[in-house]
């Protein structure tokens, strides 16, 4: 008798157990149920009321990460087509704080709306160098529509609806035709289709070399001797494969005056800088790194990163080649 005493004693420790268990898998207490609380021996503590035993309130809401899901979703996606906008052709590595700020500025410099309003609420950058902009109502998006073509870090933006949008076709100018403003010479105007006029070739790479060592050289010494045409690294994506790698410019320029720099040692290593094989254009004349080095009289190994060197001593690549 004793031995199944105990035998139920401990077969309705297992159950209780059990069902503790069961009651956690499925959010019993939480969500639904019978709004009865459970101590830690599964033994009810009273009502839905909240009696003075119970030792959890009871809640109707669903858990913050369930709320956070639900508000992450509504911004991304429940943004009316009439206020939604495509802005294409984004430099790499811009903050959407950023670009917000831009078009912001652009509408108030163009006239497009009041100098205190903020028409642009929200934008979501996404990979492959285009965003979703949310505007504060469909006619500030109407307007916004007239920054399509203008430049941004030297790329020309693609302002557009997006292929959701069904509302009526809305006559629109481009950014040069409303200010007069014209493209500069450097000008990105289709980041994909002018990317093999971007990019370089980089040979006799070492598998000690990372994609961000190889960026943060290149760059630092291309502004050193004074071949970029504007402030920050020229040097946009770097991606290594094993002893070659390839580097994109932020312009066509940029490019071409990259190719000064071939030969250029690195980690006990000549790199070796040109086109792509996939390149079609017109094949620069250039100087390699030594003879770039020469017109400030230094020599390949006496050059140091953060050197001081007069940025004007050094010509455009085509003029120094043929002077």
């Amino acid at each position: 008798m004793e031995r199944n005493r105990g035998g139920g004693r401990r077969d309705s420790s297992f159950h209780r157990a059990r069902n503790r268990f069961e009651r956690k898998r499925k959010g019993y207490g939480e969500e639904g149920g019978d709004g009865r609380d459970y101590d830690d021996r599964g033994y009810s503590g009273g009502g839905g009321g909240g009696g003075g035993n119970s030792r959890r309130r009871r809640s109707g809401s669903p858990p913050r990460w369930e709320r956070g899901k639900k508000q992450q979703k509504k911004t991304q996606t429940d943004v009316p087509p009439e206020r939604e906008l495509f802005v294409g052709n984004i430099p790499s590595n811009i903050d959407e704080r950023f670009l917000l700020n831009f078009m912001n500025g652009a509408m108030r410099h163009g006239n497009l709306c009041a100098r205190h309003e903020t028409p642009c609420l929200s934008c979501q950058i996404n990979s492959g160098n285009f965003a979703f902009v949310e505007m504060l109502n469909a006619e500030l998006a109407n307007k916004c529509l007239n920054l399509n073509g203008i430049l941004f870090l030297n790329s020309r933006l693609k302002v557009g609806r997006p292929k959701k949008y069904s509302g009526p076709f809305v006559v629109t100018k481009t950014w040069q035709e409303l200010t007069g403003d014209s493209l500069t010479i450097d000008a990105v105007l289709d980041s994909e289709s002018e990317k093999v006029n971007r990019e370089l070739f980089v040979g006799n790479t070492t598998p000690e070399m990372t994609d961000q060592m190889l960026k943060d050289f290149l760059g630092s010494a291309m502004e050193q001797v004074g071949l970029t045409i504007m402030d920050g690294n020229p040097i946009s994506l770097c991606e290594m494969f094993g002893k070659y790698a390839f580097i994109e410019l932020r312009t066509p320029r940029e490019a071409s005056n990259a190719l000064n720099l071939n030969n250029i040692l690195f980690m006990g290593s000549n790199l070796q800088i040109t086109r792509p094989a996939k390149y079609k254009g017109k094949f620069e004349e250039h100087m390699n790194w030594e003879q770039v080095l020469a017109r400030y009289g230094v020599k390949p190994e006496e050059f140091q990163l953060g050197q001081v060197l007069n940025p004007h001593a050094l010509l455009t690549s085509a003029t120094a080649a043929n002077a």
